[in-house]
This record gives structure tokens, sequence and C-alpha cells, in this order.
């Protein structure tokens, strides 16, 4: 059993240190406790967890640059620090946990299950009961109502086995044994309803589990600290494989991230097959909604065009920059985004059907409008009337569209894309 100093001050004492706050040491403190703050705050945790990313990324990016200065975390009751400080990081860590457990919670077991690895829950379970009966105990000397530590203390004598807990609960999210939880998210799982693709979701969810294993860090850092038997050299190793472990965890989401965002055309590609496999006998107009109602990507813009599978080039044209098609089962789908950022290279008056004359086949009309409009045209759809399709878009103002007796024309556009025309074959599949 290890034995643990009663005092922080002999805690010191008997690492060798001697306790002196410099005002750097303070200042890094505070910008520590406000970034993980901010971290926790920008924690999504809803089932659609929409623009999630956009506001974890950088927030977790911010707090992994203080990540090698946690072990400080150690020493909160002996800094001069704001409470309101400490309790704005507490408040923001229970509402992130009160958001994102109960969903994180059910959604868990169901990936390992469908990936035949309930050992993996196990771990994920154990370290989840562990941190927080653990936190409740470390949040009193965080705040220093245990100012000796001595409560703290009867916990980590208490659960000698919490290190191997949490370095199992860790390998999850940094995927270094089998069960890997990253791999597990950002691969999708249509089982669970996690499809390719869907960043927000992904980003939140295993962020969220970051911020679990970051309390979980905290906590051992400070059981090493209160134990006797452990010298300075030896602390400031095992504390170092933690803050290391921790930076990697985080770099893993970032990694991914940047993957997901390279990969976007094969990450639809696969997300839309699923759902077609998912959704064989939807109408039209049903799976169109549905499918853009996924915000799989909170910083594009999706525009779906579906037909059934029988309709050949005669019956749909379809030719864009950032275009995927797919036809399987009933359904021939073309898939296409633009950046969220993006201005309109149309004009709101353009007349379509200008382009329109008794001899010209649907290629003949793209062309016209291609000459005409000039190059910041991304994209020519063009149905035959007379073939049932749908159409959802989110491009706003940056789609132009046209019904007529014979064919439906939509056309889009952005300033930022004015990449010309693309070559006949490469649009069609």
């Amino acid at each position: 059993m290890i034995k643990i100093k009663q005092t922080l001050f002999f805690t010191f004492l008997g690492l060798g240190l001697t306790y002196q706050q410099t005002s750097n040491e303070t200042q890094t403190m505070i910008e520590l406790i406000q970034s993980f703050t901010n971290f926790a705050n920008s924690l999504n945790g809803t089932t659609l967890p929409y623009e999630a990313a956009e506001q974890i990324i950088p927030a977790i990016s911010k707090f992994q640059e203080y990540v090698y200065d946690i072990a400080l975390v150690n020493f909160i009751p002996q800094y001069n620090i704001d409470q309101s400080l400490i309790n704005s990081m507490l408040e923001a860590i229970n509402a992130a946990y009160q958001r994102s457990y109960p969903i994180t919670n059910q959604q868990t077991p169901s990936i390992f299950n469908s990936l035949d690895q309930p050992e993996c829950y196990t771990k994920y379970s154990e370290g989840d009961i562990m941190i927080y009966y653990g936190f409740n105990n470390y949040i009193k000397f965080a705040t220093g109502e245990d100012s000796s530590g001595s409560e703290f203390a009867s916990f980590c004598v208490s659960e000698p086995n919490f290190s191997h807990i949490l370095d199992d609960f860790i390998g999850l999210i940094e995927g270094t044994g089998e069960c890997d939880i990253l791999a597990a998210l950002f691969s999708g799982e249509p089982k669970s309803n996690i499809y390719t693709g869907w960043t927000d979701f992904k980003v939140d969810r295993s962020s969220y589990l970051v911020m679990y294993a970051t309390l979980g860090i905290a906590m051992q850092t400070t059981c090493n600290y209160l134990n006797t038997s452990l010298d300075q050299s030896k602390i400031k190793d095992m504390n170092g494989k933690y803050t290391n472990q921790l930076v990697r965890m985080i770099s893993r989401i970032l990694e991914f991230n940047a993957l997901a965002q390279q990969s976007v055309s094969q990450s639809l590609t696969l997300t839309l097959i699923q759902i077609m496999v998912d959704n064989p006998n939807l109408s039209l107009d049903t799976f169109t909604n549905g499918f853009n109602g996924f915000d799989l990507y909170s910083d594009l813009l999706l525009t779906i065009g579906l037909t059934y599978s029988s309709a050949d080039e005669r019956d749909f044209y379809s030719e864009c920059w950032n275009c995927i098609n797919v036809t399987l089962g009933r359904y021939r789908a073309v898939l296409t985004w633009l950046s969220f950022n993006t201005t309109t290279s149309l004009s709101s008056d353009l007349n379509l059907q200008q382009y329109l004359t008794e001899n010209r086949n649907p290629q003949d009309i793209a062309s016209a409008i291609r000459k005409n409009v000039g190059d910041c045209v991304s994209g020519v759809w063009i149905f035959n009337q007379s073939t049932p399709h749908s159409i959802e878009s989110a491009f706003e103002d940056r789609i132009v569209s046209y019904q007529g007796e014979i064919y439906d024309i939509y056309v889009w556009g952005v300033q930022e894309d004015c990449l010309g025309r693309q070559s006949f074959r490469q649009s069609l599949y």
C-alpha cells in the first residue's frame, strides 16, 4: 500500500521542492484554467451537434498549448487564483458532463457491441465510473475545502487500481491496443446511426472523452505527488507520461478532423451509399429531404439531386465540380457541395429560359450557359421534366433554377470557385 503525506507542505518538503510562487506560474495557471474552461464550454452534447467542430477544434487546440503545465493543478490551493475562475471551470465541466454523458453513454456500448468488442466497453465503463467517483473528491482539493489534501489522499490509497483503469480509458482514445474508439467514431458505424464524414458528431463525442480523460490525468498526477514512496524523478517521469498521452489524444482528434476535411468526396460517397442501402423504398422527396437533414459537414453546404436508376443522360444530365454520383437499387443520385463562407456568382434574375431552343439537347444547353454566364459556374443539372426527380439544396442564393415544359434546369456557382468547365467525360459516371 502506498503511503500518503497528509499536507501539501510536507509533500513539497518531501519532494525536495521549495515552493515559491512566481507571477509567470500564476499567469500560466490562470491561462490553463481558462483554456480548459473554454474547451469544456465548447462541447455540444446534443443528438445532432450542428457546428460542433467549428466550436471545439479552436478550443481544444488552445487547450493543447497548456497541456504540459497540467501538473500545476496539484498546487491550485497554494496559488492566489481568483476563486471565481475555479468555480467557472467546475461549472463548465459539470455542464459539459450533463450535456454529453447521457448520449455518449448510450452510444458507446452500441458502437463496441456492433464491433463485437464488449471488453472495450468494459474499459470505458470502468474508467467512466472511477473518474466520476474520484473527481467528486478532487473538487474539494481543487477548491481548497480539502486544503491538506487528506480526503483526496484517502481516495488514492483506497483505489490502488485507479492508474491501471485510467490507462485503459486513455488507451481507448489513443488507440494503442485493440480498442480504438476514435477510429470507430471517425470510420462510422451505420448500425449505431454514425455515418462516415459526420465530423461534428465525431469531434464532439471524442472531445468529451478527452475532457473526461483530462480530469482523470489531473487526479492521477495529484495522487503521484501525494505518494511518499515516489521520489521526485519518478513523479516527473510518471506525470510526463500522462501529459504526453494527453497531447497525443488531442493530436489524434485534430488529425482525424483534418483527414475528414480532406476526404469529403469519399466520406459523402460512403454515407450516401449507406443511406441508400438503409432506405431502399423511400419516395424521392422523402429521401432528399432526409439526407440534407443529416448536417454531416457544418462548414459545407450540400445539394442532392435524385431520380430513379432507370434514368439515363437524356433524363438527367449533370456536369459539375465537387460532385459525386451514385446509382444503387432504385436510386440514381448526384451530390454536390460548396463551402459555407462563399458568395454567389450568379445574378438573381438570371434568365435560364433564354438558353433553350427546340433543337438543343441538354449538353448544348449546358454549353450555352457556361459560355454566357462565365467560368464561375460550378455546376449544371438538367432534368427532363417528364422524369420523376427531387432536389434538396442548401445553396440558397448560390443556385438558380428554371422549371419549364421540357426541362428543369439548376445552375449554381460562387465567386471563390471560378474553375471553368469540367470535361464532359469527367462529369459523367
